[in-house]
């Protein structure tokens, strides 16, 4: 390999040397420039086909299965999708160097000098084109075990910003004693989370209704309470470590009452003055008279606190709880008996815990390494929008069969706890095209743009229908358009959906007809084809 640096001066190399000496060392580092480009790289323009044959049901389709290098289809969704991401999963090739992981054509080893670096560079860009995708409130959860664990932490400090962690989960993958008696056996694999702290806000609570357990009294309304003592008890109690919350209240018979500690020390109350006269207002500040050790009754308040209607606490870093790849296994072999399982499939209650905490029904969830097809599978019965991107046509297809399976009932994971029974919802099955730059306006065929205008407009995609002289799909608040060809039969469909009084907006390739024919209508917009498609996908 040639050197970059073979035709440097002396004084060259040595301001250059001074110049990365100077450089921040703080954070992870790579050999970019050892190693071989990533050969998935590249300039071209990429458009997505709907394969209907493939495609599970039919349109329109809300959920997207894309066959193609996931490059290739994150530069797609950047140009369609950009920010409407609630979640992205990922679970990449653990770069074990046991044939797991190929770079550019070929496996990547143990003995490779370049391992991690490769790895490294291959994920970085792949992460850097997610980012772009997730919602404001949206967060990342990626998989990985110790091999590239700390590497991957690193990275995802550097592309999300060390702020958005949350945690490194650590998920207990093996219930079962390993046969090979290692000395030490790895039963356990990381899943980190980066999120902001708007997505941090909307989060839910781990589900469990053993909190209940510490509510053991009901009120008149048979609402379950406890009452806790308005002193604060342990750390941080006494009157110096919070001055504003040393102050006097009233008892019942008009005696004031200090936040004395049982050791005689001036202690603090755990609410400030606006808590306790929320507390107050709302009826939960209680006094009872307590015995003391001398006999005496001594007025003391407490907080009331209800038991919520749906108990909840927060989610452990260590999940143990969950069904293991021994048990994923099983579910793939009652699915499709007689055949030879995927390797490492993800249990659906682990990819449920992790839906379950960051999304809500309908929100939009991507995996970026769809494999065993898990988290579509679980996406699908809890309710969410999905798109999974496979590169190896095999996988993908393993990952078609499942999800034809779940549409139609499949009964294990976690059907019985979601209740599910099956849907009509399709899965649109869409693979990656690359054209060339320079050829764009010859090989972008009306059905790929129709695609990316339908993804665009954020609506479910629907076939090209040839027949019509303008594409056309509602949604809740406008109607959207494309115009291959303009032709007095396509102005004439345009100027009928404008004249429904409907917000209008129609993507063609020649705008300056459609423009003309639309001027008395305010509320239609043009976009001019493909110039609208390059501005996003170059942005």
């Amino acid at each position: 390999m040639t050197s970059k640096y073979e035709g440097l001066s002396q004084a060259e190399l040595v301001n250059l040397l001074i110049k990365r000496d100077a450089e921040a060392k703080l954070g992870l580092v790579w050999e970019r420039d050892e190693i071989e480009r990533d050969q998935a790289l590249n300039d071209s323009f990429v458009a997505l086909e709907l394969n209907t044959e493939a495609s599970l049901g039919r349109g329109p389709f809300r959920n997207l299965i894309v066959r193609g290098e996931n490059f290739d289809a994150l530069r797609w969704l950047r140009m369609t999708m950009a920010g409407r991401v609630k979640l992205i999963y990922l679970d990449p090739p653990y770069n074990t160097g046991n044939k797991d992981w190929v770079y550019n054509d070929h496996y990547v080893n143990k003995t490779d000098r370049f391992r991690h670096s490769m790895w490294l560079e291959w994920m970085h860009t792949r992460l850097e084109l997610a980012r772009d995708l997730l919602a404001p409130d949206g967060a990342i959860f990626a998989s990985i075990d110790d091999n590239e664990g700390a590497q991957l932490k690193l990275l995802m400090d550097q592309v999300f910003g060390a702020r958005r962690f949350r945690a490194s989960f650590v998920w207990q993958k093996v219930d079962s004693p390993n046969d090979n008696k290692p000395v030490i056996a790895a039963d356990h694999e990381f899943i980190h989370c980066y999120a902001s702290e708007e997505a941090l806000a909307k989060w839910s609570k781990m589900p469990d209704a053993s909190v209940l357990a510490g509510f053991s009294k009901r009120d008149e309304e048979g609402r379950l309470y406890r009452d806790r003592i308005l002193r604060k008890n342990g750390k941080a109690s006494l009157r110096t470590d919070r001055e504003s919350m040393w102050f006097k209240l009233d008892a019942p018979d008009g005696t004031p009452v200090w936040p004395i500690r049982a050791d005689g020390k001036e202690g603090r109350w755990s609410h400030g003055v606006k808590g306790v006269e929320e507390l107050q207002r709302d009826k939960r500040l209680i006094w009872k008279e307590v015995t003391q050790p001398d006999g005496s009754l001594l007025w003391t308040p407490y907080a009331r606190e209800f038991a919520k209607e749906e108990p909840s606490k927060p989610y452990p870093t260590i999940w143990a709880d969950v069904e293991t790849t021994r048990q994923s296994k099983d579910h793939h072999k009652q699915m499709f008996p007689g055949e030879e399982p995927f390797v490492t499939p993800k249990p659906e209650p682990l990819m449920a815990r992790i839906l379950q905490i960051a999304t809500q029904e309908e929100d939009l969830v991507l995996d970026l390494f769809l494999g065993s097809g898990t988290t579509a599978a679980v996406a699908l019965k809890m309710n969410r929008r999905f798109i999974g991107i496979e590169a190896v046509p095999e996988i993908a297809d393993g990952a078609i069969r499942r999800l034809d399976a779940v549409r139609r009932g499949e009964e294990g994971g976690i059907s019985k706890a979601a209740e599910w029974e099956g849907t009509d919802d399709g899965v649109a099955v869409l693979s990656t095209k690359r054209i060339e730059m320079a050829d764009l306006v010859y090989d972008l065929s009306p059905p790929q743009v129709w695609c990316a205008v339908q993804a665009l407009a954020n609506v479910p995609i629907t076939e090209w229908d040839a027949g019509r002289p303008v594409q056309s799909v509602e949604t809740s608040q406008a109607t959207v358009c494309y115009c291959d060809r303009v032709s007095d039969d396509a102005l004439e469909a345009i100027v009928g959906f404008a004249r429904c009084g409907r917000p209008l907006s129609v993507y063609a390739y020649t705008p300056g007809p459609v423009r003309e024919a639309l001027r008395e209508f305010r509320s239609s917009e043009v976009h001019a084809l493909p110039d609208v498609l390059l501005r996003s996908f170059a942005s």
